[in-house]
């Protein structure tokens, strides 16, 4: 722990919760690219057109958020790394100037 009284230990578990979180959340999102319903599966209900075109865009909508929730989680990951950073530099820069 360092000199100032904040845990560098917790911030850093919690980078590396977000950073390992981030992949999976990525995977589940590999799963839903690119597919496409085509309505004939439907046979010949009347909505089989309609039916076909919101699953495929629910494929669509459903990537786009996992993707987005996996630069969240980086995103998030690496601003704790940078105040962990800063907090390193800040002490070796207070430690310097007391020598």
């Amino acid at each position: 722990m360092s000199q100032a009284g904040y845990n560098v230990e917790a911030l850093e578990d919690c980078r590396a919760e977000l950073d390992g979180k981030a992949g999976p959340v990525g995977a589940v999102g590999d799963g839903f690219e690119g597919q496409h319903v085509d309505a004939a599966i439907f046979g010949q209900l009347d909505a089989a057109g309609s039916f076909a075109s919101a699953i495929t865009e629910f494929d669509a909508t459903a990537k786009r958020q996992f993707d987005a929730a996996e630069q969240l989680l980086r995103s998030a990951s690496s601003a704790l790394d940078a105040v962990r950073t800063t907090m390193d530099e800040i002490d070796r820069a207070n430690a310097d100037a007391l020598r």
